[in-house]
């Protein structure tokens, strides 16, 4: 999966849940209206830090799997 579509798999995951960018930036300890959402969305990229604190209140986690082996 590319980054930019993990992105987009959190923000799903964030609307299915009801909670607005601002909403989700503060329940990630991250700005207060959203704007780091709103950069990494339109670049397709961000921080693995900031996307951990992204997926955290989310209720998930960043797992690296080697190729060939399954969870």
């Amino acid at each position: 999966m590319t980054a930019r579509e993990l992105i987009v798999r959190a923000d799903a995951i964030r609307r299915d849940r009801g909670l607005s960018q601002a909403e989700w930036s503060r329940l990630s300890g991250l700005d207060e209206v959203g704007m780091t959402i709103s950069r990494a969305y339109k670049r397709g990229n961000c921080k693995i830090s900031t996307f951990n604190r992204l997926i955290d209140p989310l209720g998930y986690e960043l797992v690296l799997v080697k190729k060939g082996d399954s969870l």
